[in-house]
């Protein structure tokens, strides 16, 4: 089955690498009218954006931090002021810190519950 997303502008949160990026790179492929892509390493995502925009889907990228509740907002704003609007979202950020079940203590747990933002509006 294949999905095509021609004509859409799509959001990928944590597209500078692994799931995210391969995400960003498949709605790439699959026609997107517009990439925003966010991760937190200014050069990883330039170079990110970069490659979409090679692969022919016009992308920007913010370098954001999704443990900020202002983050989800300035998102938003950067991809309507860019593309004018946001047709999907992809939240596939999430930190690499790991600890065991019983070794992880409650600033272990804040932090990687942190970077799952709240929703772009009320």
């Amino acid at each position: 089955m294949e999905v095509r997303l021609d004509g859409k502008v799509v959001l990928v949160t944590g597209a500078t690498q692994g799931i995210g990026r391969a995400i960003a790179e498949t709605a790439a492929r699959s026609g997107a009218e517009g990439l925003m892509i966010t991760g937190r390493n200014q050069q990883r995502g330039d170079a990110v954006a970069a490659d979409l925009a090679a692969m022919g889907a016009p992308a920007a990228f913010v370098a954001a931090d999704l443990g900020d509740p202002d983050t989800p907002a300035l998102l938003a704003e950067a991809c309507i002021g860019r593309f004018g609007r946001i047709d999907g979202l992809v939240n596939a950020g999430a930190l690499t810190d790991r600890a065991s079940f019983v070794d992880a203590d409650l600033d272990d747990w804040a932090s990687l519950f942190a970077v799952t933002p709240a929703p772009l509006s009320s």
